[in-house]
């Protein structure tokens, strides 16, 4: 038997063969970068906002009851909080007595009334109120419950200023407020 000699030489491909292959190579090659190759950017980056919210949502987690025990303590605060009385007009009629009125609550305050000024120009200018200024002589503890006893009154519509003097262990007391009159 005799061996045949092969050639080492690879067979020749069709030239349009070659073309149609480049062409689809390209196509593959165009199709991956325009296509692909942006997608896995935005992917990458959709992922990092994935996990930036869920270490969001497991602070939250963690958060939950803290908040839930503080709205508990608020809830239970307002509670105990005293309501403010019903907002009523002072008469006009008796705008006089109103100067009795901070005398005795500055009196069961223990506190000295050294003045009450009611500002009559006020009721001018601005219709239903009335501006009236307090000076009240004593120590601060007593002050401050001149001020609860002064938070009941129907009639009080705001404090405007306070202003506090000392002169020694007595300190004096200023007050503007403002009166709801009929």
């Amino acid at each position: 038997m005799a061996w045949k000699t092969t050639s080492n030489r690879i067979p020749r491909l069709p030239k349009r063969s070659v073309q149609y292959l480049a062409f689809c190579f390209a196509g593959i090659l165009i199709f991956f970068l325009a296509g692909l190759l942006p997608n896995q950017h935005q992917l990458a980056t959709l992922d990092k906002e994935v996990e930036r919210l869920k270490q969001a949502i497991q602070k939250q987690v963690v958060l939950y009851p803290v908040f839930q025990k503080a709205l508990r303590t608020m809830q239970q605060r307002e509670k105990k909080i005293l309501p403010f009385p019903e907002k009523k007009r002072f008469p006009i009629a008796r705008l006089g007595d109103l100067s009795s009125v901070f005398q005795n609550i500055a009196m069961e305050s223990g506190l000295r009334c050294h003045e009450v000024v009611p500002d009559v120009n006020s009721l001018k200018t601005d219709a239903g109120h009335l501006r009236i200024r307090i000076v009240l002589r004593g120590d601060f503890i007593r002050f401050h419950d001149f001020l609860m006893r002064l938070g009941n009154l129907a009639y009080l519509e705001d404090i405007e200023t306070i202003t506090i003097n000392s002169e020694g262990a007595m300190k004096e007391f200023g007050l503007q407020l403002w009166v709801w009159v009929e």
